[in-house]
């Protein structure tokens, strides 16, 4: 079924809480589409965590040119990487074979098909890029690398309100989704009593006072 187009065009911003004001519209239409972080691909490169990272703080802070561009990084990144696996060579050094191989490589999923075709339209478009255009390429680059690199689980680790053990809790991939929250409440592995903490599927971002601490990156 069709998604429904969501626009997140916040307003130009003049003082912090206009800044704020705009954040937390970007990060609710991130929240509509439900999209989950590619946590297979980091485990595979665990640098790829920090430009999937960079390419949403740069579209949540109202840098659409800077997102998509690391977006389009990320991507690389991960195509690269699954190239190389499955070809035993050396991967291309452009975007557009790699899209191209991909395709091929996927059986052109009519899933994705839309996606790649609008990352190739972004690779070299000469007009500046709208908010609409970064929102898009995360959510699409995002799909094609999930399919590429599948997980159902990740293992979060957070420390005991009480005596600052160690435990961990794993995190469905339906859960991942970026700007989730998650209430997780333990038993501690140490002391034996009862632990919760705020879990944030997300890079490190703003958070307000009310939410307590949070655990970027689930």
């Amino acid at each position: 079924m069709a998604r429904r187009r969501v626009k997140a065009k916040a307003a130009p911003a003049d003082t912090w809480d206009d800044v704020r004001k705009s954040y937390d519209v970007r990060l609710d239409a991130l929240r509509y589409f439900r999209i989950v972080r590619p946590h297979g691909l980091f485990k595979a490169i665990e640098e790829a965590a920090e430009v999937h990272n960079q390419a949403v703080s740069a579209y949540v802070f109202g840098l659409p040119d800077a997102s998509v561009a690391m977006t389009l990084r990320c991507l690389e990144v991960g195509l690269g990487h699954r190239y190389e696996e499955v070809e035993k060579t050396g991967a291309p050094d452009d975007l557009f074979s790699l899209i191209d191989w991909s395709e091929q490589y996927l059986g052109k999923k009519k899933e994705i098909a839309h996606g790649f075709r609008l990352l190739r339209n972004l690779i070299h478009g000469e007009t500046l890029i709208k908010e609409q255009d970064a929102i898009e390429a995360i959510r699409h680059t995002t799909d094609i690398l999930n399919i590429l690199y599948p997980f159902e689980t990740v293992s979060v680790d957070f420390p005991c309100n009480l005596c600052s053990a160690t435990n961990s809790v794993q995190i469905a991939k339906e859960q991942c989704f970026l700007g989730n929250r998650l209430e997780v409440t333990r038993l501690c592995s140490n002391c034996q009593k009862e632990t919760k903490t705020r879990l944030v599927v997300s890079p490190p971002l703003p958070t307000r006072k009310d939410e307590g601490d949070a655990q970027p990156g689930a």
